[in-house]
């Protein structure tokens, strides 16, 4: 559910707002709290437990943040932080590294192979990459293995790709 879908501001919104306005002041937190996992799991149910996860991480840090004083204190503030910002790095970064590594195999066989046979850099296209590519690995000692890699390679590039275009 988006925030300007027709369900959210005629239905989700009015309703979250009045039920807050009735509820005492005490189970105020736990109404957001289960509204807001609602709200999220309708738009993405598979992330639901890191959301969970998460919210377990923050809360037990911020209850041992109270208890701790001076570097205690800090070193686990440090590991906190230092949690969060790595689920947010696997979840939200790693389809984004993966691509930028198969582009950069890619590269240093590609540039170095166009370099030998002499090809400009602006011959790109498919015929650069399935006929020209595919001669050069097999005039290669071990060719064959390099060139299967290199596909393999591609093919990964490929597959993440679309995977992030349906995200």
């Amino acid at each position: 559910m988006l925030f300007s879908s027709l369900v959210f501001l005629w239905l989700f919104l009015p309703l979250v707002l009045i039920l807050y306005r009735l509820l005492p002041p005490p189970c105020k937190n736990a109404l957001l709290l289960a509204i807001s996992l609602l709200f999220y799991a309708w738009g993405e149910p598979k992330y639901i437990l890191l959301m969970l996860g998460s919210i377990t991480l923050n809360y037990l840090g911020g209850l041992l943040l109270a208890r701790l004083r001076g570097r205690a204190k800090t070193a686990a503030l440090v590991l906190v932080v230092a949690a969060n910002l790595a689920l947010l790095g696997y979840y939200k970064y790693y389809s984004f590294a993966g691509d930028t590594l198969a582009a950069l195999l890619a590269a240093f066989v590609i540039l170095p192979a166009m370099a030998e046979g002499g090809v400009e850099p602006s011959a790109g296209g498919p015929g650069l990459m399935f006929v020209y590519l595919v001669n050069v690995f097999n005039g290669m000692p071990g060719g064959r293995i390099v060139g299967m890699i290199f596909f393999i390679c591609v093919l990964f590039a490929g597959v993440s790709s679309i995977v992030n275009l349906y995200e």
